[in-house]
């Protein structure tokens, strides 16, 4: 799905759980099977068009579907809607709905027939917005209640979704990233609440079946299993819930230009059997800027009977074991495990590896579940462990804070903005504060000059250390400017910087250190985050904050961006994008 324009949003967004791990999913033990095409609806006639439906579910409550158009809003056509409500013959049923104010990309849909909850997820802002209908009963209207919050690490391209509280009554939330070919499983933890802090989330890999870009997903109310829907080879894949290939179904007969979302409902001829129901997004309008050529198919499908049969090979369990921390130069103790099946042939492999951190990794054996790790740099690591059966294979991660110990050991430090009051933008002219926009505009917004403020928590640098290289590593937003533009600097002078507030001139009112100048290169390309999007050398300002008598390791510091001239430079908020946030990197001696 090609990312358009960013959304700025009112709510402030919680980032899920991370502790990922991954599996590389078995080739399929059954025949491939091939779906029958039962029918093909044009949505791109009906009354309200939709040109690019990206996103299928099935309401049961209704008996409808309910069908959302990433697209439709960049195109002539549009009529202030986009998600459609369409019985399973394909007649629209007005009036539709409309999903804006919360998002203008929504990608793909997927309903919960319990409390009536929609859950939509928007590629462009890397989140799910889960919408209660309220009292009228219809999604995308003024009485919603929408509660968004982020896809988080690692999930960078969220297609279509599936809730499988329906067939598994767990609770939990799957959702296809495009562009890393992998299915994100959400679950939520005591809370009960998928996209909050307690969730944990595991992730299986699709690319290794052929899936080149997957971006349909649904669960099989019946079988319990995943379905995902890749255009490229024409194939839905089916998975079981540990992430082992059950069968292919060849969609060949639709067709189809670009298979996008998918959902499973009753046939339309009323025969009571199950099929498929994929819409097909056609030609992208960023590439023929005049189409018009939206539809869904209805195929049907005989899957093969689960269970039974010759045993078959599942890949190793794989468990990193727990974060830790460990101080220069002590090593850091890897308590892994790997369990098997002894297929197919009993033999097993297992490896560890760095997967990124800021200096090299020693391990005792790298070849056993528990060892231990030693590092040349302090910073924060995040290590990987591999199990490979000679067939299937799986991964962990566990992450390693590393201290600088005494003797002028080196650190180094990335920190995100990680709340929505850790970012803000003040109006010169008036004074009033922002906490809430999707983008932070330097040095200002629209005609308006403004101050930007970024706080940044848990900076464990040592008081007295000295800062060797410091910088702002931004992300370009949407609104993307070339035209010249230098702005300054700063730092709070204080010990521990507190969180912003709306409170009137609360960013222009507080101390500063003296500012270092930057005129950052053109922006011109959305979503970038290279050298063009990090700022001039901070170590005088930081070293200004970590030498103060009150400093301490583990403190909050805020930066502040101001300027003047007509130009501008338009970054990812924590708002807009929490895994886009603006990221501060330390390095420092001791």
């Amino acid at each position: 799905m090609t990312k358009t324009r960013a959304l700025r949003l009112i709510v402030a967004p919680a980032v899920v759980g991370v502790g990922l791990s991954l599996v590389a999913p078995a080739t399929a033990n059954a025949a491939p099977v091939t779906a029958t095409l039962v029918n093909v609806v044009r949505t791109d006639l009906w009354p309200v068009p939709s040109p690019d439906p990206s996103g299928i579910t099935y309401n049961r409550t209704t008996g409808q579907l309910i069908i959302s158009d990433a697209e439709v809003d960049e195109m002539p056509i549009f009529q202030g809607k986009n998600l459609f409500v369409s019985t399973l013959g394909g007649t629209q049923v007005p009036p539709g709905g409309v999903s804006r104010p919360w998002s203008n990309e929504p990608t793909g849909v997927a309903y919960r027939s319990f409390d009536r909850n929609l859950f939509v997820s928007d590629d462009d802002l890397d989140r799910v917005f889960q919408v209660d209908p309220g009292a009228d009963g219809i999604h995308g209207t003024s009485d919603d209640a929408v509660r968004p919050f982020s896809t988080g690490v690692g999930n960078t391209d969220a297609e279509d979704l599936a809730v499988d509280l329906e067939a598994t009554a767990d609770g939990h939330l799957l959702v296809v990233d495009g562009s890393n070919k992998e299915v994100f499983d959400y679950a939520p933890g005591p809370d009960r609440l998928v996209g909050t802090a307690d969730d944990s989330v595991t992730r299986f890999d699709v690319r290794a079946n052929g899936a080149l870009d997957p971006e349909g997903i649904a669960v099989h109310p019946t079988r319990g299993t995943i379905l995902v829907v890749d255009q490229d080879s024409r194939t839905v894949y089916e998975y079981d819930r540990a992430g082992r290939l059950l069968n292919t179904v060849s969609i060949a007969a639709a067709d189809s230009v670009k298979a996008a979302g998918v959902a499973v409902a009753p046939a339309s001829d009323g025969s009571g059997r199950l099929n498929l129901y994929i819409v097909d997004r056609g030609v992208d309008n960023n590439d023929v800027p005049t189409e018009n050529d939206g539809k869904f198919y209805e195929m049907s499908v005989d899957l093969p009977p689960l269970g039974g049969g010759t045993p078959t090979n599942t890949a190793p369990v794989v468990n990193a074991g727990p974060d830790t921390t460990t101080t220069m130069p002590n090593p850091a103790t890897l308590q892994g495990s790997v369990t098997d099946d002894g297929l197919p042939s009993g033999a097993l492999t297992i490896s560890w590896a760095k997967a990124s951190g800021p200096g090299t990794v020693t391990f005792a054996n790298r070849n056993a579940a528990s060892t231990t790790a030693t590092f040349s740099l302090a910073g924060t690591y995040v290590l990987r462990l591999r199990a490979t059966d000679g067939a299937l294979a799986r991964t962990d991660t566990v992450t390693v804070a590393v201290s600088a110990g005494a003797g002028g050991a080196a650190g180094t430090l990335d920190r995100r903005v990680a709340a929505k009051a850790d970012d803000a933008e003040e109006r010169t002219t008036t004074g009033a504060v922002a906490l809430f926009d999707s983008d932070l505009e330097m040095s200002r917004d629209g005609t308006v000059p403004q101050i930007v403020g970024l706080r940044f928590r848990n900076i464990t640098v040592p008081k007295g250390a000295t800062i060797t290289r410091a910088y702002v590593q931004f992300t370009s937003d949407q609104k993307v400017s070339s035209t010249a533009v230098t702005v300054s600097i700063s730092g709070e002078a204080a010990d521990n910087s507190a969180a912003f507030t709306t409170t009137a001139r609360g960013l222009s009112a507080r101390a500063k250190t003296s500012a270092v100048p930057w005129a950052p290169a053109a922006w011109p390309t959305a979503g970038a985050a290279g050298v063009e999007q990090r700022t001039a050398d901070l170590s005088s300002v930081v070293q200004q904050i970590v030498a103060r008598p009150g400093w301490a390791s583990g403190r909050a510091l805020s930066l502040f961006v101001s300027g003047s001239g007509t130009g501008f430079r338009s970054g990812e908020s924590f708002d807009g994008a929490a895994v886009k946030a603006p990221v501060l990197h330390l390095e420092w001696t001791v």
